[in-house]
């Protein structure tokens, strides 16, 4: 969708600088979640002239408390929406409509990368993820995400998003692997081995 289009079926009115925020409870620690997203709101808030989506939280403990929490905030703000669902092909339009994705979802590693978007992510939900260059890691602090979501709007950083490579791959994964299944011996993987508890075979079929 292009912004006019997605306008007229969200609501959402595009500014000057536009960030999606998705932040999920932090898994075995919903008081932690609870302090981290207060860094976060507090950060942004600090932003001018920034229009910000929020997409609420997945169904995880604690996730209540941060709707809330995430509600009240942008009601209090002209600038702020928040969506509870906007789907696969509203969201992934979004995403690359805007100058960045911020929170600890997992969207800001995979999907932002494949659409060129830069991501702050917060805290240590996604440790141990793969990640592109494209994703500035910063500690769940209320100066420390100022400072990351400062670098990941600044000209330098979105000039260097032309050039990234993305860890999960190009969009080409099911054209190669089709390519591959053509030029395989296949001969015999059709066939089904019945074993008994001995190991044993006990018999042969071919499927139809």
């Amino acid at each position: 969708l292009d912004r006019d289009a997605f306008t007229r079926e969200t609501g959402f009115d595009f500014g000057p600088r536009n960030l999606v925020v998705t932040f999920h409870p932090v898994t075995l620690d919903a008081e932690q979640g609870e302090s981290e997203l207060e860094a976060l709101l507090e950060a942004l808030a600090t932003l001018d002239e920034t229009h910000l989506a929020f997409t609420l939280p997945n169904a995880d403990v604690g996730n209540a408390a941060i709707r809330a929490r995430v509600e009240a905030f942008a009601s209090s703000r002209a600038t702020a929406w928040t969506f509870s669902s906007l789907g696969f092909r509203r969201y992934l339009s979004l995403v690359a409509l805007s100058d960045g994705v911020v929170g600890n979802s997992s969207s800001g590693l995979i999907e932002a990368p494949a659409l060129g978007v830069g991501t702050v992510n917060v805290g240590r939900r996604q440790d141990g993820r793969l990640r592109a260059s494209s994703v500035i890691d910063c500690a769940p602090r209320r100066d420390e995400i100022i400072a990351a979501l400062r670098r990941l709007l600044s000209d330098g950083f979105r000039m260097a998003l032309q050039r990234i490579e993305n860890p999960y791959g190009d969009g080409g994964a099911a054209e190669r692997v089709v390519e591959v299944l053509r030029t395989a011996q296949l001969t015999g993987l059709t066939t089904k081995e019945f074993h008994d508890v001995s190991g044993g075979v006990l018999a042969l079929t071919t499927d139809d």
